[in-house]
């Protein structure tokens, strides 16, 4: 290895969750979670969700087996607003509680966590 090139750097704000133990470590976390098959639940659509955002409650099962548990929500996640999203963008009138779902860890495709940023102070 040519340790003069040699780079070393995090995984950052947005890493990715693979193993369990991500899972473990950053519960209560927002993340952004896409399922190999669409998710049924009450409050989903007839059809289904495949991707998931909201908070992360926990994970419990054996080895091989372990179930995420997982609050879904509608996430305002910090972007930049286009102009034609800032004019159409509606006033939100109640909190929605969040929709609590289960499933298998062998069920996620890809799962990463959401910064959670707030410049207000």
């Amino acid at each position: 290895i040519p340790y003069e090139r040699l780079e070393v750097s995090s995984p950052g704000v947005e890493r990715p969750l693979k193993r369990a133990r991500d899972w473990e470590r950053f519960a209560g976390e927002l993340a952004h979670v896409e399922l190999f098959a669409p998710l049924r639940a009450e409050g989903f659509p007839e059809a289904g969700r495949r991707k998931l955002e909201g908070r992360i409650v926990g994970i419990e099962g054996e080895s091989g087996a372990e179930v995420i548990t997982f609050d879904f929500f509608e996430v305002d996640i910090a972007r930049t607003p286009s102009a034609a999203a800032l004019r159409n963008r509606k006033k939100k009138t109640a909190d929605v509680s969040p929709v609590r779902v289960s499933f298998p860890l062998s069920d996620v495709d890809r799962a990463n966590l959401l910064a959670e940023l707030n410049f207000k102070g």
